[in-house]
């Protein structure tokens, strides 16, 4: 067998294999496939999205691995999220979501970083907690990105019930921290949440022994134990 057929064989046996573990969306989301200028391609249409609103998903692989088949989970769910994300056409911010996703828009509207009460309702939607989790990272990634005068207002606004305290109470703690390291007080919503019973959210015995002796101290007067480095690497 030639060589360039011998790598022809290659790339299809890797794209398989990734295709073969690849998570499928949840029954509610719609697959329907379509060209792209001759490439294949698809919409993965999540179900109650305002279908105005379209994010284009552009995965990486180097062109070795990957398709459209085992990127349909992710696609869904920040299609889920496309509906808060905006972007500005007219001026010179391109946003794009985790650097790899870029959301278009018909009309002239401005981009808008996700805030506290945002996270609370992409958490959740979410069972996951990985997935949940992720959401954290990637709050504050955008947090991170604004400037200091924007990012107390991203934390003004109470979130909303999650569906387990224990998130309820994390927020609080975050909320806390984030402000504190501006210099700045904590938003009065913050103050009145706490557990009774201590959390450790990565509950291994190697996470638990860094949370009790790294978490920061918005989060361990409330009872939630995670290290500091969790947050502050994002």
């Amino acid at each position: 067998m030639a060589s360039e057929e011998l790598a022809t064989v290659h790339e299809l046996l890797r794209r398989a294999a990734i295709e073969s573990v690849a998570a499928p969306p949840p029954p509610s989301t719609t697959v329907e496939p379509v060209g792209a200028g001759g490439v294949p391609a698809e919409w993965v249409i999540a179900a109650g999205v305002d279908s105005v609103r379209v994010l284009l998903y552009l995965h990486g692989g180097a062109y070795q691995i990957g398709s459209p088949a085992t990127l349909r989970r992710i696609s869904r769910r920040r299609g889920r999220r496309a509906d808060r994300l905006s972007v500005r056409l007219g001026g010179q911010r391109w946003r794009t979501w985790s650097g790899r996703c870029c959301v278009r828009y018909s009309g002239d509207v401005s981009y808008q970083p996700m805030t506290l009460a945002d996270l609370a309702r992409l958490v959740a939607a979410e069972a996951d907690f990985d997935a949940q989790w992720r959401l954290i990272v990637e709050f504050l990634k955008e947090y991170h990105q604004e400037p200091a005068g924007v990012r107390l207002g991203l934390l003004e606004d109470t979130p909303g019930p999650v569906g387990d305290e224990r998130w309820d109470v994390l927020f609080a703690g975050l909320a806390e921290h984030l402000a504190m390291r501006d210099g700045q007080a904590a938003p009065g919503w913050s103050a009145a949440r706490g557990l009774r019973r201590f959390w450790f959210p990565f509950d291994t015995p190697g996470a638990r022994a860094q949370a009790l002796v790294h978490a920061p101290a918005a989060f361990r007067r409330r009872g939630v134990f995670v290290a500091d480095y969790e947050i502050d690497a994002a």
